[in-house]
């Protein structure tokens, strides 16, 4: 069987990180080089508040519900059993590798998961739902109760630069544990979050609304194309042929 090439997947991900982080800096020069929309209509906030709520629901439910976010990043609930020789017992047999969620029961993941009331949970997808629930929270007070926040704006969006800036780039930077693992995706969902209402007070430009939506979503497939290459860079530095799920 042909094996993909190991660097393929490094390269497509550091490709969708540069772009991630181009249409960031577009999106501050945008923010900071337009003019404020002086035609306003009602119906704008609302509706930009209810399009991103709907992506953090949506993602609550993708990490809520592991089975489904597996078959999103290549993992099985438990995968088949793959022949190897057994040289004690000098015959050829099947080992079974399983897992919680989508992650295998393996040390090597360690940095990827943490136990919580008993059970083990990935780290990535807890914090990215602990920041969506966040999220959702200040999106029923601010989009919804008219509340206005332009004297800190500026500090807002560049809050949220950096909680983005620095979720994209968590692998990249930082000493992998789990729990700076959760509390970077914890920061990198509140600061879409908090770009959006630095864009609103600033500009409340609809077009460039639409833009930070779209690149939102841009950067929810760069997490995740991201999280498959640490993955299968555990994998393939592990050796072990017979539990191996990335090839």
């Amino acid at each position: 069987m042909n094996k993909v090439p190991k660097t393929q997947p490094n390269i497509l991900s550091q490709y969708f990180i540069s772009v991630s982080l181009i249409g960031l800096f577009l999106l501050a020069a945008l923010t900071f080089g337009i003019p404020t929309l002086e035609v306003n209509f009602s119906w704008r906030k609302p509706v930009i508040g209810s399009i991103f709520g709907l992506i953090c629901f949506l993602g609550i439910m993708a990490a809520v519900y592991p089975p489904k976010c597996s078959r999103m990043l290549h993992f099985q609930r438990k995968s088949e059993g793959r022949s190897h020789y057994d040289a004690e017992q000098g015959s050829m047999g099947k080992r079974i590798t399983t897992f919680e969620g989508h992650h295998p029961i393996c040390g090597n993941f360690s940095a990827h998961v943490i136990q919580l009331g008993g059970k083990k949970h990935c780290a990535g997808c807890t914090g990215l739902v602990i920041g969506a629930m966040i999220s959702l929270s200040g999106i029923s007070m601010y989009f919804f109760t008219g509340v206005f926040l332009k004297e800190m704006a500026t500090l807002f969006f560049w809050l949220g630069f950096a909680g983005v800036s620095l979720g994209l780039l968590q692998y990249n930077l930082f000493t992998q544990r789990s729990l700076i693992h959760l509390f970077l995706n914890v920061i990198f969902v509140l600061g879409t979050f908090f770009l959006l209402i630095g864009i609103e007070e600033i500009t409340s430009n609809m077009v460039l609304e639409v833009y930070f939506v779209t690149l939102t979503l841009y950067w929810i497939l760069t997490r995740i194309l991201v999280s498959q290459r640490e993955h299968r860079k555990i994998c393939v530095a592990c050796g072990l042929e017979s539990c191996r799920f990335f090839e």
